[in-house]
């Protein structure tokens, strides 16, 4: 994608309500992007609506990213667990 595409695109979503915008507090000429509570619902909706072929997808990535950056796939001695992917980071539902 180009540039101005990108840009297109995301000031769509900002004016969708699906993200937000804000300044780099080190570096002026950037600005961050963050989901609104809207976008995040947008977002679980989608990956819920994905199921298997988002499993799926997944598992490749990692096993990309294990094949191409061992060091990064390696585990790290936490005393946390170890993060499982944007739904493992997702809230549980009531």
């Amino acid at each position: 994608m180009t540039q101005s595409s990108v840009s297109r695109l995301v000031a769509g979503a900002v004016h969708a309500g699906l993200l937000d915008r804000q300044p780099n507090p080190l570096d002026h000429r950037g600005t961050f992007l963050r989901l609104t509570e809207s976008g995040r619902k947008q977002l679980d909706g989608a990956f819920d609506e994905l199921g298997p072929e988002r499993d799926r997808l997944a598992e490749a990535l990692r096993r990309n990213v294990a094949e191409a950056w061992p060091s990064i796939a390696k585990p790290r001695a936490s005393s946390r667990a170890p993060a499982a992917g944007y739904r493992g980071a997702r809230r549980a539902r009531g």
